[in-house]
């Protein structure tokens, strides 16, 4: 097959607006099962490239708040994670394109694709591990990195996070030069790679430059599946060390020690105005939007993220009770924060409040507690935030 045909194949089978029909692009080689394998091969590499490079996003976020430690990057790495978690969530396992007949005509060429058919639950189980990682995440940006010693910790999960992506790709860029070495074919080799390099540039990059046996490559994999084994030993470590902070953090607010609370306190510069985080906050959907001539924007895909912060915040907790949404309008109350209007039938809450250059609205209804954040967001802190910054106050 001329490499020209063999590249516009696994082109097409990639555009995700093909003007070609699904199944076309294997179609239009039905005897060729080389090209049906590479297709599948790179539909399935693509779903990943798009898993951990959007993971990556999230860190690289993460680490830019950590360096300059701001209002505005401390928001846009709370944006980061939102949009993010919303992409990774409408993902979905590539299809294989391959026959039968395909799978025969290969094992007969003595080309073992046995691990084509772990792909998709290696996915799910990669994009399920993800979505629960995000809920970690967002306690980082959300709570952690109101201390310094807890931001340490996050900051370590962080850089674990990169080990594990690094490492997942990695493993994916050789299982690449794996198929590729035992087809065996150099102008497959050079086309596929071609296509590679376009739609999965995390992956390509780190794909052999030097020729290496198909055992060679086999023991480089082995080895990075050793290393994915340690690294999630010492996610459950960090996650130890979380859960360690968090019962001592609840001893210093129980006995009122603001004063040690203060001189942990992560300096971020250029904090606006302060709101508290509602009850049951670590399961709440938080979403980011940004507006544009009064419009708001649809939810832009990680890669294509505005640098700028966004216009709106709004956080959804389901499963309120109203009783606590009654408590979340006290706490506010008293810290002296006191709605401009409050409306709403008997049985909800429909409060405005605006103050120091925002506008935030708290509604309730049927267990839905929705905090709304306009002009200027506001910045989300725990109820033991103020007394502790007081303290370090005072005590400077």
């Amino acid at each position: 097959m001329k490499k020209a045909v063999l590249v516009w194949i696994l082109t097409a089978a990639l555009l995700l607006a093909s003007v070609l029909p699904a199944g076309a692009a294997a179609a239009a080689a039905d005897s060729e099962p080389v090209t049906r394998l590479l297709d599948s091969l790179i539909r399935s590499l693509y779903q990943e490239e798009l898993l951990f490079g959007d993971e990556l996003t999230v860190l690289d976020a993460f680490e830019r708040f950590d360096r300059e430690r701001s209002w505005e990057t401390l928001q846009l790495a709370r944006a980061a994670l939102s949009v993010v978690r919303q992409d990774v969530a409408n993902l979905s396992p590539a299809e294989a394109a391959l026959t039968a007949e395909d799978e025969k005509a290969l094992l007969d060429m003595g080309t073992d694709i046995s691990y084509l058919d772990l792909f998709g639950n290696d996915f799910l189980a990669e994009q399920t591990a993800f979505l629960n990682t995000c809920s970690s995440l967002q306690t980082n940006i959300m709570l952690d990195m109101f201390l310094a010693s807890d931001w340490e910790i996050a900051m370590q999960h962080v850089r674990t996070l990169r080990s594990i992506a690094d490492a997942n790709l990695q493993y994916y860029a050789n299982l690449a030069d794996w198929t590729l070495i035992k087809i065996g074919d150099p102008q497959v080799t050079e086309a596929f790679n071609a296509v590679l390099e376009e739609y999965c540039p995390l992956i390509h990059a780190r794909q052999s430059t030097a020729p290496v046996s198909a055992e060679e490559n086999e023991a480089a994999s082995d080895s990075l599946l050793r290393t994915l084994a340690e690294l999630n030993l010492e996610i459950s470590k960090i996650a130890g060390a979380k859960t360690e902070r968090a019962s001592r953090l609840n001893d210093w607010i129980t006995a009122g020690s603001w004063e040690k609370i203060g001189k942990d306190l992560l300096s971020v510069s250029d904090l606006p105005a302060l709101i508290f985080f509602p009850a049951r906050f670590e399961t709440a959907e938080v979403k980011y939007f940004w507006t544009e001539n009064d419009q708001v924007l649809p939810t832009p895909l990680p890669a294509a993220m505005p640098d700028r912060i966004p216009d709106i915040c709004r956080v959804r907790i389901e499963g309120v009770p109203l009783e606590e949404a009654e408590e979340y309008r006290q706490a506010l109350a008293d810290a002296g924060v006191t709605p401009l209007r409050s409306t709403g039938e008997e049985g909800t809450l429909n409060l405005l409040y605006a103050y120091d250059g925002t506008s935030v609205s708290v509604t309730w209804e049927g267990g839905t507690l929705t905090v709304l954040m306009l002009d200027n967001p506001a910045c989300f802190v725990p109820q033991w935030y103020l007394p502790a910054r007081n303290a370090a106050a005072a005590g400077s």
